[in-house]
């Protein structure tokens, strides 16, 4: 006989592991999500190691958005299984999230041969085979999953997304449009629709539709703020981003009120930083400005680059930014010396550290004194020159090829045979400052493409200040938008980007106003990367002289 949700309400661990699984499978269907991870996980830790253990708790802790949890919770559910492929949907959509594409496209092939792969399990194939870059086969995916139900909103949006990793953004309006037929008030086709038009010049319909996927889901807000910031309206695009702290998945905690500006303060403003570095490293750039203003701020940033943050803004304290998950959102916290106080002072109020583009950086005119604003170790700098000068003589190029960062506008990441052909040259060395977890790459570069790349030795990537010092050694870095380029870039670095047409951060310009020595390379809907390629080759022969 099932209990009632009053008697499950007092289950407590000395009733046994089975009770508290069965209390879990209640709660979880009753939204109470909390509860049921939490009972869940006491049946675990009880010794309970059967399948329904495992898929109540990994169900739990994929409701809370713990993607890694429950990802650990299935590979557990996958050892008891009778039936591994019932754990394969679940386990493949976390493997997704986490990157595991590689594994998502190993639980997914067997159900998808076996006839038995629901559109949702269909849908994550094609985009762990996308994510591989195996655009081919996400293609057939998806083909054979329309046949089969031509009438899932799903597998079109998907089919739209998967050409628009391709750079095909004229081709995938129509599948976005087919998706939103099928399902007018579905919020992912509408982003994935504004995208599209954006990237292709229809600024105005991307917007609206922007605007409506807002207004439907309040969590979506900063696609659109990026959307206006990509489209040059600074003011709309800043406010719509700061607001999306409170719609978002991120949560502020502090012992002082949410700061009104202009408001004066007795104490120092506590800048609470963002869900990644890159956003971090590119928002604080107007820090600055908000001392120069005759404020004192306290800048809470992730751990990995807190030392570098305290050498480049000396008028503010930086300290370490603590997260913490809460429900399906994320705390952000600063490390405070007390709950209220740092060096002895009173925290007068908090912020979010991506309020200050509305007050510094609401027009074009106010990056007109772009300066350098990031500070590396001057001794860590001296030592990486040294390091460099032992390759020899010519010019010394850093490189990232691979964005950790996706693309909201769909660039494909540049073609590794046409940046290698392009960097291939006498004169020039160049050295890796890509993340170590696809290094092995730098390898296949060479024997694939003849490209030497140099690897750091003794690079230490446990914070950017390492990092920070072996790019200014460089004479040029040159990738993608994303953490690294932004460091370089904020460091004064000459750094060249290799972007979309529309990237967000170039604020509706042809450049990136936010650094002196940045250039941008862009991919053309017309011309794709070649003509970018042949830009970047022929600038480099300008710069090696």
């Amino acid at each position: 006989m099932s209990r009632s949700g009053a008697e499950l309400a007092d289950t407590t661990p000395d009733e046994g592991p089975a009770a508290l699984v069965e209390a879990a499978a209640l709660w979880l269907a009753d939204g109470r999500i909390d509860e049921a991870a939490d009972a869940a996980r006491q049946a675990a830790l009880l010794g309970a190691s059967d399948e329904r253990t495992w898929s109540v708790l990994a169900a739990a802790l994929e409701a809370q958005d713990d993607v890694a949890g429950a990802y650990s919770a299935c590979e557990e559910w996958l050892k008891v299984a009778a039936d591994p492929q019932a754990a394969a949907p679940r386990m493949a959509r976390l493997a997704l999230r986490l990157g595991h594409n590689e594994t998502a496209e190993y639980l997914l092939t067997p159900l998808m041969e076996a006839g038995g792969a629901e559109p949702a399990a269909v849908a994550d194939l094609a985009l762990a085979q996308a994510g591989l870059g195996a655009f081919d086969r996400a293609q057939e995916t998806l083909k054979a999953g329309l046949t089969a139900a031509p009438g899932e909103s799903l597998l079109w949006i998907v089919l739209g997304e998967v050409l628009a990793l391709q750079g095909r953004q004229a081709d995938c309006v129509v599948f976005f449009e087919e998706a939103l037929r099928l399902d007018p008030a579905s919020g992912r086709a509408k982003d994935g629709l504004a995208d599209a038009l954006l990237s292709i010049g229809e600024r105005d319909r991307a917007l609206v539709l922007g605007g409506e996927a807002v207004d439907e889901a309040p969590v979506r807000a900063i696609a659109q703020a990026r959307r206006l910031l990509a489209s040059g309206q600074l003011a709309e695009g800043w406010a719509l981003h700061a607001r999306a702290f409170e719609t978002g998945p991120l949560v502020g905690k502090a012992a002082a009120p949410r700061w009104s500006p202009p408001e004066p303060l007795p104490g120092p403003i506590l800048l609470l930083g963002e869900e990644s570095v890159a956003d971090e490293i590119l928002l604080a750039h107007a820090v600055s400005d908000l001392i120069a203003a005759g404020h004192s701020a306290v800048l809470a940033v992730r751990p990995v680059w807190v030392e570098l943050a305290g050498r480049s803004f000396p008028g503010a304290s930086a300290v370490r930014l603590a997260t913490r998950r809460l429900g399906r959102g994320v705390e952000h916290a600063a490390e405070l010396v007390t709950p209220y106080m740092q060096e002895g002072r009173m925290i007068g109020a908090w912020t979010p550290l991506r309020s200050l583009p509305a007050l510094y950086r609401a027009t074009p005119a106010a990056f007109a004194t772009r300066r350098p604003y990031l500070t590396a170790d001057p001794e860590r700098v001296a030592a990486w020159r040294s390091w460099l000068d032992g390759l020899g003589p010519g010019l010394k190029a850093g490189l990232i090829w691979r964005s950790a960062l996706p693309d909201s506008f769909g660039a494909p990441p540049p073609p590794l045979g046409g940046l290698s052909l392009a960097l291939t040259r006498e004169g020039v060395e160049v050295v890796s400052l890509q993340d170590r977890g696809i290094m092995g790459e730098a390898d296949w570069l060479r024997d694939a493409f003849g490209l030497r790349v140099h690897e750091a030795p003794g690079l230490d990537l446990k914070t950017l200040d390492d990092l920070a010092a072996l790019a200014c050694a460089l004479d040029v870095v040159i990738g993608p938008p994303d953490g690294v380029t932004y460091l370089a870039a904020a460091c004064g670095v000459r750094t060249w980007f290799l972007a979309p047409e529309r990237h967000w951060a170039m604020l509706g310009q042809d450049e990136f106003p936010w650094f002196p020595e940045a250039r941008a390379f862009r991919i053309t809907p017309k011309g794709g990367w070649a003509a970018a390629m042949a830009e970047l080759s022929d600038a480099l022969d300008d710069l090696a002289g």
